[in-house]
């Protein structure tokens, strides 16, 4: 199946929606790539450490379980096949091959915050500032869940909300 081979990469570090889009380009499609070995990965310029990481994953993963995982959660994987997939997303050069939801993402206003991964005091004062007018307004965040301001950003928006992080 096309969505749990793409669920499995997306447990993996380091695949994002470049990688994905490599791989799907190489072998066809998200479950044969998912079959694939791992010199097929290499050929799509996966780094050896991935490559690695990747076979030990494959052998102990339960794909089948990864979608109640999310549904305990009630997270859904909306992908570009998706009628709910953004309509400007398709329109971006470097689009996210899934977007992991909570929710709806239909009509709000969305916004990204982009910045360092090395989080300085400016960065972080910004969020503080930006992040609780947005949300009082409804405005959904949008995040890669990176190291430093689109993690740090995230994390306040979901604070906002009332999700306390252990």
């Amino acid at each position: 199946n096309e969505r749990l081979a793409l669920l499995g990469f997306l447990q993996q570090p380091g695949i994002g929606s470049r990688r994905l889009r490599a791989l799907k380009a190489r072998c066809g499609a998200h479950q044969a790539a998912w079959n694939a070995s791992p010199t097929i990965w290499r050929e799509a310029e996966v780094p050896d450490k991935i490559v690695s990481e990747l076979v030990t994953r494959r052998q102990r993963i339960v794909l089948d379980e990864l979608p109640r995982a999310l549904e305990r959660d009630s997270i859904r994987l909306v992908t570009p096949t998706d009628t709910d997939y953004p309509v400007l997303f398709h329109q971006m050069a470097d689009r996210p091959e899934g977007l992991f939801v909570r929710g709806t993402i239909q009509h709000l206003p969305w916004i990204a915050f982009v910045g360092s991964r090395t989080m300085s005091s400016y960065g972080q004062h910004c969020i503080d500032v930006l992040i609780p007018p947005l949300r009082q307004t409804s405005c959904g965040v949008i995040s890669g869940l990176a190291l430093g301001v689109d993690g740090a950003a995230h994390r306040r928006s979901l604070v906002q909300v009332g999700v306390v992080f252990a």
